[in-house]
């Protein structure tokens, strides 16, 4: 089962430690499991890790819970971060500029992505494992670019969009 990361990174304090800017203790690694699809998804991790952003972003680690739902958990750090508002609508892209519009509902815990977020995970072909990129390009219209790093070893096709 994927290990579930939540970071938040904003590219001006890149410096400082990722679990630091998220306010959690580095206590999980992608990396230490003995499941032997763990390698693919530290070598997804490690892509979206590497990969250059401009703007605040977050990376979530797709858990089965999350490909298989209608919505998608936030943790609160990142959740009230992004999304000041207890309801917002947002709208995710793929580098090929097409788009989903998608409801954000803020709790006390945590944040969740719904109304339309099966409709994405299924266009895209996101499975379990897979690592998403999701960068604020827009703070005031709420547009998040989603970068998605699969988890196979036959990743290499589904990568091409970002070359």
């Amino acid at each position: 089962m994927p290990v579930s990361i939540n970071v938040i990174i904003f590219p001006a304090v890149f410096h400082t430690s990722m679990h630091e800017i998220a306010g959690e203790a580095a206590a999980e690694d992608v990396s230490d499991s003995e499941d032997p699809c763990s390698q693919y998804i530290s070598a997804a991790y490690q892509r979206a890790k590497a990969f250059t952003y401009e703007n605040p972003f977050f990376i979530r680690v797709m858990q089965s819970s999350y490909v298989s739902s209608n919505s998608l958990t936030i943790p609160r750090v990142i959740g009230w971060e992004f999304f000041s508002a207890k309801r917002s609508d947002l709208v995710l892209q793929v580098p090929s500029k097409r788009s989903w519009a998608l409801k954000c509902n803020r709790a006390k815990e945590y944040a969740k992505l719904t109304s339309g977020w099966k409709e994405f995970v299924l266009d895209n072909n996101i499975k379990a494992g897979d690592v998403c990129v999701f960068e604020q390009v827009n703070r005031s219209n709420l547009l998040f670019s989603v970068y998605i790093f699969p988890a196979e070893e036959d990743s290499v096709n589904r990568l091409e969009q970002y070359d």
